[in-house]
């Protein structure tokens, strides 16, 4: 069965053999070789300079959503939610559990993104974290992040990405685009097991941190002592603050020396290749975007209407034919939509299975 989800995603006989190793130490010095590679690949992956912040945590996702939140937002404090899809309205869900206000800041799939109002809207909130998705997972819409970064420095405020989505897939310039700090998580592009998320923050954020009157509302996820460890571990010292999860982080080495091999920009390409098959395929099988314009949709994620008249019985047919396709999960469009991973190891093989399984679905 060929899987074309969104994540976990296709590993290497690579990276599911570094998961089968016993794991080291955690104060080994081959393990924290292997750790301190791992931090400088995220940072390559995130397009960060030297000089900011990493961290690797165990954690799902959500949960480095969640570290974002609390590190960054006190209680009662206000926080501006750029909403692309369902992962913006968890941001905003999130920040309101920790006893946060949030902001919401609204942009449409169903027509080209309008930077220029999305921009006033950020600076008629200024002084605010302002957390955005990059890749929607729910919708296929990629943000464009530089021109937001620049109304949030003009706003005075602090720019949190979330690239689970986007990491490895989509090009990524954290430092040059000026954006504050950048969470990606490993089972989507960078192909490596589910269980780590990824932050990298530049020194803007980690003064944000330093300057903190007030103290997050959990431990575990509290950012500051985490990049403070991980500080010490690129300088050389090994600092206990949590347990690393050696089996993770080993095969995470691994996918981002993949991702080396083959080279980051050539890996971007390869993405941007397949989506333009994929959506001229779509096309012609008469099968509609969610995203109307092409420039607004990601390289990894693509989500279409059902034909009319049809349901999820198009994936049912689709799976008869080898290939399995995820739903839709957009609040409001979830039983009229269904979704396309395209994501890390996938190959033009790959996407040209799919668009022949949903051939013979629909004609079916």
């Amino acid at each position: 069965m060929l899987s074309m989800l969104i994540g976990p995603t296709r590993m290497s006989a690579n990276v599911l053999a570094s998961i089968g190793v016993q794991a080291a130490a955690i104060d080994d010095p081959g393990f924290l070789r292997v750790f301190r590679g791992c931090l400088e690949g995220v940072r390559r992956v995130h397009g960060q300079t030297p000089g900011g912040g990493t961290a690797i945590i165990p954690g799902t996702g959500t949960a480095g959503m969640e570290a974002l939140a609390q590190s960054f937002v006190p209680r009662t404090a206000k926080a501006a939610v750029i909403i692309t899809g369902n992962w913006g309205r968890r941001w905003g869900e999130i920040c309101q559990r920790i006893g946060g206000s949030v902001h919401e800041i609204v942009v449409p799939h169903d027509r080209p993104v309008d930077i220029e109002a999305l921009s006033r809207a950020i600076e008629a909130v200024p002084g605010s974290v302002v957390f955005a998705t990059h890749v929607d997972s729910s919708t296929g819409l990629i943000l464009d992040l530089e021109p937001v970064a620049e109304a949030v420095r003009r706003s005075d405020g602090l720019f949190l990405v979330d690239a689970i989505c986007s990491a490895a897939a989509e090009p990524l310039y954290q430092s040059t685009w000026g954006v504050d700090v950048v969470l990606s998580s490993t089972p989507k592009a960078i192909g490596a097991p589910a269980g780590l998320f990824m932050v990298t923050a530049n020194d803007r954020a980690r003064r944000a941190l330093g300057r903190r009157r007030w103290t997050p509302p959990g431990f575990a996820l509290d950012l500051g002592p985490w990049l403070e460890a991980s500080a010490a571990l690129e300088e050389g010292e090994f600092r206990y603050h949590q347990s690393p999860a050696g089996n993770l982080i080993a095969a995470l080495g691994t996918a981002l020396w993949e991702i080396e091999e083959e080279g980051l920009g050539a890996r971007w390409q390869r993405h941007l290749h397949l989506s333009r098959r994929l959506h001229r395929g779509l096309d012609e099988l008469g099968l509609r975007v969610l995203v109307d314009t092409p420039a607004d949709r990601a390289r990894g994620v693509t989500v279409c209407y059902y034909p009319e008249g049809c349901g999820s019985s198009v994936l049912d047919a689709v799976r008869g034919s080898g290939v399995a396709l995820p739903p839709g999960t957009l609040q409001g469009l979830a039983t009229r939509t269904f979704r396309i991973g395209h994501l890390g190891r996938v190959t033009e093989e790959d996407v040209e299975l799919t668009l022949s399984a949903l051939g013979q679905a629909l004609r079916r």
